[in-house]
């Protein structure tokens, strides 16, 4: 980083904030970690033909569907806050509800409809040698057909739990489309042949970003959740990882060597 005091004209040579749009993807955790969602939610909707649009301050996914996690923003710049509300209230129809992501302090959104989410902290680790060992009766695989996915749809909604999507026909939120995208992984843990557990991971930018880690509640305590995780984080050896953790959760993911890197921003705009 060049010193202060060796810049001849600081204003017009102001020092970078990261986030530029031409910025290195890898430029920080957080840049590649937003890129990873950004990802993930222009996968799923090219996959499913669903609208998509990214203006380079706010990037957008309707996936009509119901509930907290179903059609995503995920702000792109900081001080785009406002102007990423406005581009979502266009894009967005009024009964679609959508969820705001934003690596930056965002002020109060109640004033635009929207409702808090939270903080979660973004959390992250160097890349692993191998993959620790899960319990042994904890059988992971990687999805791979229609028919795992299927299941782990049907998991994941009565495990994470998403009560939401319990009417939705079967493949709709995870229709068999997104398994030809490449960066979209998905992981599921059986005990016995019977599915327990789900992880998905996006590898994008040489990071390995974990998400949708569950575990059905009568499973829990024996560290499936854990070894989930684990799979998820090592799909491309190498690689760091990161994820997005809640505050319940972070315990779990410190012990497996993650370390906290900033908390993100999260809203929620309710149907109407």
């Amino acid at each position: 980083m060049t010193n202060i005091a060796d810049v001849s004209d600081p204003i017009a040579s102001p020092l970078r904030n990261g986030w530029e749009p031409d910025t290195p993807p890898g430029d920080t955790i957080a840049r590649q970690a937003l890129d990873a969602l950004i990802e993930r939610a222009r996968s799923a909707a090219t996959a499913v033909g669903a609208p998509w649009d990214d203006d380079g301050h706010v990037a957008m996914a309707d996936l009509s569907l119901p509930g907290l996690f179903g059609n995503h923003a995920m702000v792109r710049r900081p001080g785009a806050v406002e102007r990423s509300v406005d581009r979502c209230e266009s894009f967005f129809p009024p009964s679609r509800p959508y969820l705001l992501w934003s690596p930056f302090p965002t002020g109060d959104l109640h004033h635009r409809g929207l409702e808090a989410v939270g903080h979660p902290p973004l959390m992250a680790r160097p890349a692993a040698s191998g993959r620790a060992a899960g319990p042994p009766e904890l059988e992971i695989t990687a999805v791979t057909s229609d028919v795992e996915l299927a299941e782990f749809e049907r998991t994941l909604i009565a495990a994470y739990p998403l009560d939401e999507w319990v009417p939705l026909a079967a493949g709709t939120a995870f229709p068999a489309s997104v398994l030809r995208s490449g960066a979209l992984r998905y992981w599921l843990g059986r005990v016995d042949g019977v599915p327990v557990a789900t992880a998905s991971t996006v590898s994008v930018e040489g990071l390995n970003f974990v998400e949708w880690v569950s575990c059905r509640a009568a499973d829990r305590g024996h560290g499936y959740g854990a070894a989930m995780t684990e799979a998820a984080a090592t799909a491309e050896p190498g690689q760091p990882a990161a994820l997005l953790a809640s505050d319940d959760g972070r315990s779990v993911y410190a012990r497996l060597g993650f370390l906290a890197v900033c908390r993100w921003t999260l809203w929620w705009r309710p149907p109407r």
